[in-house]
């Protein structure tokens, strides 16, 4: 709003402006995490070292790229940790997931990877649905709603023939774990009013079963919480017990169920819209 103070100042910087390598552990592979009251520091390294300072106080935020360029991936979620830092004592809680929406209701998709989530996501965003990211979204823990976060999607190499022009919006191209991801920024191939959340109606767990066109089955809370917590926690650590109960809250918050997402890609949104229908 006009007038109020920022939530949080963002400051990026390089290697070449100023070192703070003396900042970051040496020798640790993967991140390491500070979380208290006053600051949240998060060391990121799989290539390149990424260190993010949040400075709760002075609600000041530093993002230094220890080499003089970002990640690929960095463009698919650019402030993930500050945004976990400064969020931590709201209701609201960036879920590792997927999210598309029809007339405001909001299919939510957790789980792991190569199970469906990305392509659920964007057959239905493709097929005119609203479309809130397929790696990371926001959640309010008490009233159900889910927004945009980044709009973002990480799609593997080995789906790109899958929605042809798709590739129109890469913005990068990352490899991470021996696979080829291509980063896309969602706002360059879809209208501008379907860039938007809604409420949740359901929390759908994608995983293969061999069907040939998309089939649910009614899953448990604990599988749920065992799709979102791994991912979430790994992605955005710091206060893991506060960062649970959240996720325990969204889990009641709408009904569960395993999907099958099939065989074929351009059935899902009109099984997903038939589902809504019924629930």
């Amino acid at each position: 709003m006009p007038g109020s103070s920022p939530v949080l100042e963002i400051c990026f910087t390089t290697s070449r402006y100023v070192n703070l390598s003396d900042a970051v552990p040496q020798r640790i592979a993967g991140h390491a995490a500070l979380a208290n009251d006053d600051v949240y520091a998060l060391w990121q390294f799989d290539s390149q070292h990424l260190l993010h300072i949040v400075d709760f106080a002075s609600r000041r935020a530093v993002v230094w790229l220890g080499d003089d360029f970002a990640p690929a991936w960095l463009c698919s979620r650019p402030i993930l940790a500050p945004i976990h830092a400064v969020l931590l004592r709201t209701p609201w809680v960036p879920l590792h997931g997927g999210a598309v929406s029809l007339n405001g209701r909001t299919l939510l998709l957790a789980g792991i990877g190569r199970a469906g989530k990305t392509t659920a996501a964007l057959a239905c965003a493709l097929a005119g649905w609203d479309y809130a990211g397929d790696d990371f979204v926001l959640v309010n823990s008490q009233t159900a709603l889910v927004e945009p976060l980044f709009t973002s999607a990480r799609l593997r190499n080995d789906l790109s023939s899958v929605f042809p022009g798709i590739l129109d919006a890469r913005a990068e191209i990352s490899h991470e774990d021996g696979e080829v991801r291509h980063e896309l920024r969602m706002e360059h191939v879809l209208q501008p009013d379907q860039l938007t959340g809604g409420k949740a109606a359901a929390l759908l767990l994608p995983r293969r079963r061999g069907a040939e066109r998309p089939e649910f089955e009614p899953a448990r809370p604990i599988d749920a919480f065992n799709a979102l917590l791994t991912m979430t926690v790994t992605l955005t650590p710091g206060w893991p017990d506060l960062v649970s109960k959240k996720l325990m809250s969204v889990i009641g918050l709408a009904p569960i169920f395993f999907i099958d997402t099939g065989a074929t890609p351009n059935a899902i949104p009109d099984a997903f819209a038939e589902f809504l229908h019924r629930l």
